[in-house]
């Protein structure tokens, strides 16, 4: 069955055999965290210190049409070395959103199109260390209600990394609009964009949450109001700076 599938294919035939090796051992892929199940099967792989071998794994953004939860992807829009974003469609409730996956991919990766793995055991713990944080700090964009923060819809941990559902924002960065120089900034103009910036600052801070980072590049000029963004917590946590704006959009 293999042979006749794989068609020759030797690479496509190893990895698929290593799932196998790994299905059989675990007793069951679905039944373990695969993040925590193949690095001890897999001992020191190619490219590996002691953990899975490189070759094992398959490209990290998931196909359009995929289904993660409730949302149906429709195409990736965003990807940064801390994250992946889907333009994704809420098959429960009839509406577009920005779906945010943890997807840290200088050490972890997709090993069967769904599930992230770590590439090699010592970096479970960096791995663990910046999904904490990305939960820890979608819980907190969601306890608020301000419409200069990103609205957070739902967030929830599950096939070994986590997940956020956002509204979609369209539009440029206080930053790409400064580039182009072709609006005037009056001093009107600026603290209509400002105001409600501040206001969303003074409420944090009176809960003891601060930002840290606000920059023309943090600032999302969209439909007319504008939106903090990039608390990126999980992201500093792994020292890993990313940029996660295209094709029009900018999703936290």
């Amino acid at each position: 069955l293999l042979s006749r599938e794989c068609a020759g294919d030797a690479d496509l035939r190893r990895r698929i055999e290593r799932l196998l090796t790994a299905h059989a051992a675990a007793g069951g892929i679905l039944d373990h965290p695969p993040s925590a199940v193949l690095p001890s099967h897999f001992g020191r792989g190619a490219g590996g210190e002691g953990g899975v071998a490189t070759d094992l794994f398959l490209p990290i953004t998931e196909r359009p049409g995929a289904q993660i939860g409730p949302y149906k992807l429709r195409e990736q829009i965003g990807e940064g070395g801390f994250g992946i974003v889907y333009l994704a469609k809420d098959v429960t409730l009839d509406r577009v959103v920005a779906l945010k996956e943890f997807m840290p991919a200088a050490f972890a990766g997709r090993i069967d199109g769904v599930h992230v793995a770590v590439r090699a055991a010592n970096h479970r713990a960096m791995f663990d260390a910046g999904l904490k944080s990305f939960i820890n700090e979608s819980k907190m964009l969601a306890k608020f209600a301000h419409p200069a923060l990103v609205e957070v819809f739902r967030f929830w941990e599950g096939n070994g990394t986590g997940y956020m559902a956002m509204r979609l924002y369209r539009g440029e960065t206080l930053r790409q609009v400064l580039a182009k120089g072709e609006e005037n900034f009056t001093e009107e103009r600026i603290a209509q964009i400002m105001g409600p910036i501040f206001d969303a600052l003074e409420m944090l801070h009176r809960e003891q949450v601060f930002h840290r980072d606000i920059a023309p590049d943090n600032i999302m000029l969209s439909d007319g109001r504008s939106v903090l963004l990039d608390f990126g917590s999980a992201r500093k946590i792994i020292g890993d700076a990313t940029d996660l704006s295209c094709q029009g959009y900018f999703v936290y």
